[in-house]
């Protein structure tokens, strides 16, 4: 391989990685709102089940999961009408959303006692330091260290869930994703608006 074949391939790699940092902006919103809507849900699961009434914590989260995906769909749609498509946007969408759907399996098999309580707290905790974990392979060096303590974040907290009390891997999984998704989705937000302001100016 000569210089000029060197360069390229650098120079690509280079494009993909920054590709692939300003697609994980545009997904700083669904990040925002599942950190803020699940901790949410689990304390009103609390609340519904000390209440006796537990029959309706699945019809709670289906109301939750359904209602984040109706309001992320128009909102990305919106989005594709204003930004260029990326080529890592499909890379991205697919590892998030087949993290995505194997959390959706993980609550099915729990919903129907296929999978035991615990384990499936652990499931969550697993699916989304696998997530963190690629996604931090592919982009720079800082925000990969970021990516990565968050991947050892939720495995952590996976594991924990597994040997925790059955009705505290909630409260586990639910202060978790307002931790590590939801505030540092906010911060981002905030550290974005402040930047466009002193480019404006």
């Amino acid at each position: 391989m000569n210089d000029k074949e060197i360069k390229e391939r650098l120079a690509l790699i280079s494009a993909l990685t920054e590709d692939v940092q300003e697609g994980l902006e545009d997904m700083i919103v669904p990040f925002l709102l599942y950190g803020i809507t699940i901790p949410i849900g689990t304390f009103i699961s609390y609340f519904l089940a000390k209440s006796g009434f537990s029959l309706f914590i699945p019809l709670l989260w289906l109301f939750i999961m359904t209602a984040c995906q109706l309001f992320l769909a128009l909102f990305m749609k919106r989005k594709q009408k204003i930004k260029i498509k990326r080529v890592t946007d499909r890379i991205l969408a697919a590892l998030w959303g087949s993290i995505g759907a194997g959390l959706i399996l993980g609550m099915i098999l729990g919903i129907l006692g296929k999978l035991d309580f615990n384990t499936n707290f652990f499931n969550i905790g697993l699916c989304l330091a696998i997530g963190h974990a690629a996604t931090a392979a592919m982009v720079q060096k800082k925000l990969r260290l970021f990516l990565c303590i968050e991947a050892l974040c939720w495995a952590g907290c996976g594991v924990v869930c597994l040997f925790a009390a059955q009705y505290t891997a909630p409260l586990i999984i639910g202060v978790a994703t307002f931790i590590l998704l939801g505030l540092p989705a906010a911060v981002a937000i905030v550290i974005g608006k402040r930047k466009k302001t002193v480019k404006a100016k």
